[in-house]
């Protein structure tokens, strides 16, 4: 799926953005918590995008579902491995870490509800799987 390259090249943009305007307004980027927050959202989105992969030549109701899956993974993955970062202080993140998590996070959102309303509309209609 082309969404899987999409979304490192979506995260490297959107980096790349924030950090030319902190320095163009001469504030501090955050390097760190810029990355980390980049990572975070990498392993979300590209985790979203697993159901419509598993879910390849089913039924256009079986693809809408998977994809319906794919945000709350994205969502849930992004809030639980944010969240874990900022509560446990493992790796003494600021509070910036947040402010590009927050950023990032509707960055690859964008882009894996895009990917899965493509594949939601590409999903064969005459497929053969059968309701029990």
């Amino acid at each position: 799926m082309r969404t899987l390259i999409i979304i490192p090249v979506a995260i490297a943009l959107a980096v790349g953005l924030g950090y030319a305007v902190c320095g163009a307004m001469h504030h501090n980027p955050h390097l760190r918590e810029m990355i980390f927050a980049a990572a975070v959202c990498l392993i979300a989105s590209e985790a979203a995008m697993v159901p419509i992969i598993l879910t390849r030549g089913a039924s256009p109701a079986s693809v809408a579902q998977a994809a319906l899956v794919g945000t709350m993974i994205h969502l849930f993955a992004c809030c639980g491995l944010g969240g874990g970062l900022i509560i446990t202080k493992a790796f003494g993140l600021s509070p910036a870490f947040a402010y590009w998590l927050l950023g990032l996070y509707w960055a690859t959102l964008i882009v894996v509800v895009v990917g899965l309303v493509g594949a939601v509309k590409s999903a064969p209609v005459g497929s053969n799987a059968t309701a029990h």
